[in-house]
C-alpha cells in the first residue's frame, strides 16, 4: 500500500504543473463549473447538479477503480473518515470510471455507509477535478472551490482539518445554521419576505431530509410563499390606486427574490419530485410585470426596482461573507454591484461597505492573516510532496522558505518539525564526512 501511494505521489509531483494547466481542469482556488450527472449510473435519469448539492459542506471526492486493488482497499479508510467527519460538515463522494455493473460486482460483499453518494462512468469528473490516477482525493470547499488534490497519504486528515478550520463549513456548524434561520424568521416577522425567503432557501439547499433544520426551512418557505401571494395582491391594488412606486417595488421583490437561482431551463424539481411551490408566486409576479409593462412609466419603475433588488441580493451575500471573515470575496461582490447596478440604492450601499473594508485596520489585518495562512498551507503541501518522493533538498528549501515568510502560522510550526526530521543533505553529509577524515591522525 505504502509503495503504491509513494508511486502515485511521484506522479502527482511530476505532473502538478501540467495538471494545473490541463484543459478542463479546475485550478486550486478556483470554483468548479457545475455539471449535471447521474448518481445512480443511468444515463439521462435522476440527474442532479453535482456541486449544488454539496454547497455548505467540505466535499471529499475519492477516485478509485476496481482494477486498482489498493484503491478498493482504501475505501475502508474512507469509511472511517466518513464516520469521523460527517458531523463536522464533510460530505464524501466516490468517483470511478467503472460501469455500474462493475461497481456492483466489486461491492457485492462490502458495506460502506457513505457509498450512497457515488458516481460511475465519470471520466468528465476526473478531468474537471484534475484526478491523475487512483487512489486519488480532491477536496472542494463549501463555496465549490478546489482546495487540495493529491494521493490519500497519511496526512489526508491534516488537509481535511485545515480546510474545516479555514472554510468553516456551515453544514457542520449548528450555531451558524440556527443563527441564520432565526435571522430569516426576523425578516419574515418584519415583512421583509424576499430577504427571509433568500436565507431559508439557502439553508434548505445545504441540508437534506435527515437534518433537523430541513423540515423547519420547508415550513418557513411555505409561509413566505403564502405571504408573498397576499403581497402580490397588494401590489395589484397599489397599481389601481396609482401608487406605482409601491407596486413596482413589490413585484420586483417577488420576481427576483423568489426566483430559484438553481433552476434550469426545463424547470427544477425538489427532492420529492414535485414542482417547486415558489415557482407559482414568482411566475405569477412575472405575469403581472408583463401586464404592468404596458404602462411606460410603470415599466421604467419596475426595471429600476428589479435592478436594485438584484444589487441588494449581492450585498446580502457579501454581508454573509463578511460575517464569516471572507472579506476579499465580499469585496468582489460589492465591486460587482457597483459595476452592474451603478445607478441604484444598492450600489450606494455597496460603495459605503467597500470604503469601510478598505479603511478598517482590523479587517485589513484579518485579510493579511488569511492570505498568509492559505499560502503557507499551499507551500507546506508542495514541500511535503517533495519529501514524500525523497527529493529532500527541494523539500528542505521549501520548508525553509515557508518558515521565513510565514513564521507565525500553523503550517510554519509543522514545517519546522518536518524539517528537523529530514535526512541530512548530501552536501552536508559530504562535509561532515570530510571533517571526520581530516581529524584522523
Amino acid at each position: 500500500m505504502h509503495s503504491l501511494l509513494r508511486m502515485t505521489t511521484l506522479a502527482a509531483v511530476l505532473l502538478i504543473v501540467v495538471s494545473a494547466r490541463a484543459q478542463n481542469t479546475t485550478p486550486i482556488g478556483k470554483e468548479v463549473p457545475d455539471i449535471k450527472i447521474s448518481l445512480v449510473g443511468e444515463k439521462d435519469k435522476d440527474e442532479v447538479y453535482l456541486f449544488r448539492g454539496l454547497r455548505g459542506s467540505v466535499a471529499l471526492f475519492y477516485f478509485w477503480r476496481s482494477a486498482n486493488l489498493g484503491s478498493v482497499e482504501y475505501l475502508s479508510e474512507i469509511e472511517r473518515l466518513h464516520g469521523k467527519y460527517r458531523e463536522k460538515g464533510v460530505r464524501f463522494v466516490t468517483i470511478t470510471a467503472d460501469t455500474e455493473n462493475k461497481v456492483n460486482e466489486i461491492m457485492r460483499d462490502r458495506e460502506f455507509g457513505f457509498f450512497h453518494d457515488r458516481v460511475w462512468n465519470a471520466t468528465v469528473v476526473y478531468y474537471m477535478l484534475g484526478a491523475l490516477s487512483e487512489p486519488y482525493v480532491v477536496l472542494v470547499d463549501p463555496r465549490s472551490r478546489v482546495a487540495w488534490r493529491g494521493v490519500p497519504d497519511e496526512r489526508l486528515e491534516e488537509h481535511i482539518d485545515d480546510l474545516i478550520e479555514h472554510s468553516k463549513p456551515p453544514l457542520g456548524d449548528k450555531k451558524w445554521l440556527d443563527r441564520r434561520f432565526r435571522k430569516a424568521e426576523r425578516f419574515f416577522d418584519q415583512r421583509e419576505l424576499g430577504r427571509a425567503y433568500t436565507i431559508v432557501l439557502g439553508l434548505f439547499r445545504i441540508t437534506d431530509e435527515s437534518h433537523s433544520l430541513h423540515g423547519r426551512c420547508e415550513a418557513l418557505m411555505a409561509r413566505c410563499e403564502g405571504a408573498a401571494d397576499e403581497w402580490l395582491r397588494e401590489a395589484i391594488q397599489a397599481e389601481r390606486d396609482k401608487k406605482y412606486e409601491e407596486a413596482a417595488r413589490i413585484v420586483a421583490e417577488i420576481a427576483v427574490r423568489f426566483e430559484d437561482p438553481d433552476e434550469d431551463d426545463e424547470g427544477d424539481r425538489d427532492r420529492g419530485g414535485q414542482n417547486r411551490r415558489e415557482d407559482r408566486v414568482q411566475r405569477q409576479a412575472e405575469i403581472e410585470i408583463g401586464r404592468m409593462n404596458g404602462d411606460r412609466k410603470l415599466k421604467k419603475l419596475i426595471r429600476e426596482a428589479q435592478e436594485n433588488v438584484r444589487g441588494e441580493l449581492l450585498n446580502d451575500r457579501a454581508a454573509g461573507l463578511e460575517e464569516d471573515e471572507y472579506y476579499v470575496d465580499a469585496r468582489h461582490l460589492y465591486e460587482e454591484v457597483l459595476e452592474e447596478y451603478e445607478d441604484t440604492d444598492a450600489a450606494k450601499e455597496a460603495k459605503k461597505r467597500l470604503r469601510r473594508i478598505k479603511r478598517d485596520k482590523d479587517i485589513r489585518k484579518k485579510i493579511a492573516e488569511r492570505r498568509a495562512a492559505e499560502e503557507a498551507i499551499r507551500w507546506l503541501d508542495i514541500a511535503d510532496r517533495y519529501a514524500a518522493i525523497e527529493f529532500h533538498d527541494k523539500a528542505r528549501e521549501q520548508y525553509a522558505a515557508l518558515i521565513k515568510k510565514h513564521p507565525d502560522t500553523t503550517a510554519a510550526r509543522r514545517a519546522k518539525d518536518r524539517l528537523s526530521k529530514l535526512p541530512e543533505s548530501e552536501e552536508a553529509a559530504a562535509d561532515s564526512k570530510g571533517s571526520k577524515t581530516a581529524r584522523k591522525p
